[in-house]
Formats: C-alpha cells, structure tokens, sequence
C-alpha cells in the first residue's frame, strides 16, 4: 500500500468520523425541539395518569370533568373538576346561599389544576333554586353549554325551569333543553 492511498483512507475515515458527529449532533437538536429527555427512552405511547410512576418530578394532568349538578330531593348534589380549594368554596357557598340550608347541598367537587373557574357563579342561585325543585333533575355546564335533563309533570314547569337556567347564566351559555314531560297516570279501572 502506498504512502498516497493511506493518506486517501486516513481522509476518508475522518470525513466518515464528521460525518458521524453531525448526524449525532442532529438527532439531538431534534430531540431537543421534540421536548424529549435524549437519555430517557421515547415512547409514541403516553401513560395514562394512574399508569404513571409516583414520586416523578412533573404531574400528569388530572382529568376534568365538567359541572354537574343533580337534584337530589332534598337538595342539590354538586360534582365535577374545579381548579382550587377556595373555587370549591365559592361554588359551595352560591349553592347554600340559594336554597337556605347548608345540609341542602352535597359536595363531590373534585380540585384538579387545569379545571376551569367559572365566571357566572354569583348568578347561578336562581338555577340552583329551580333544579333543587324536582328530584332527578341534572344540569351538565361545559364551557359554553348547560344541558338540561330530567322529568318534570308539564311543558309549563319544564319552559319555567329552563328560562330560570337561562337568567341564571346568561351569555355566552346556550341552555339545551332535554327535559321530558312525564305520561300522566291512567285512571284506575272500574271493577
């Protein structure tokens, strides 16, 4: 081998080598941008938060849910996702405001960071009121929407309920109406 051609392969085994650190230099800067730890192995697949280990360094986000509240009868039963302890307290308070008694409301809030707070909340007595009315009543508040279900015993408490509703929380909420009307009894038979 001549002096010329282990010169041309000592050439061409550090272009390889540059080469070599470019592409690992790379690989990287992407993931880098990706937001990718480049020692920890990448995954296509996040983990459900209950598949998540504990006593890691950053949360997963909880997931939310949206306000729902149920007539109960005696009273009203709040659930659903709120960001903090005092917005649970707010809701709670609204709620014991609006129907008199604080043994009237059920609390099954959950505070999940990340949840909406919800900026209608000092008007929502009157709905409280009108839901807490009629046992198996429901409201479901997303962030544009309530959506009414239950059964009520006539079209006259059925469009007086969702008008309160509607007041209560006005724009930009849209009030869907699923409330049915109950079949009135049969009369009993003569025998």
């Amino acid at each position: 081998m001549s002096q010329n051609d282990a010169g041309l392969i000592e050439q061409v085994r550090r272009y390889d080598l540059f080469k070599l650190g470019v592409a690992v230099l790379l690989f990287v800067a992407w993931l880098a941008a990706a937001g990718s730890d480049p020692v920890a192995p990448v995954s296509l697949v996040e983990p459900r938060p209950s598949e998540a280990t504990t006593g890691s360094a950053m949360p997963w986000p909880a997931e939310l849910t949206p306000l729902r509240i149920e007539s109960t009868g005696n009273g009203i039963r709040l659930q659903g996702t709120v960001p903090d302890e005092s917005t649970r307290a707010e809701y709670l308070a609204a709620a014991r405001k609006a129907l008199g008694r604080a043994h009237r409301v059920e609390d099954a809030l959950e505070v999940a960071p990340g949840a909406a707070r919800p900026d209608w909340l000092s008007h929502v007595g009157p709905a409280l009121a009108a839901l807490a009315s009629v046992e198996g009543l429901t409201a479901i508040v997303d962030a544009d929407h309530v959506f009414l279900e239950g059964t009520v015993d006539s079209d006259a408490h059925r469009t007086e309920i969702a008008d309160a509703v509607t007041a209560a929380f006005g724009a930009p909420f849209t009030v869907v109406n699923r409330m049915a009307i109950a079949e009135p009894e049969p009369p009993p038979r003569a025998r």
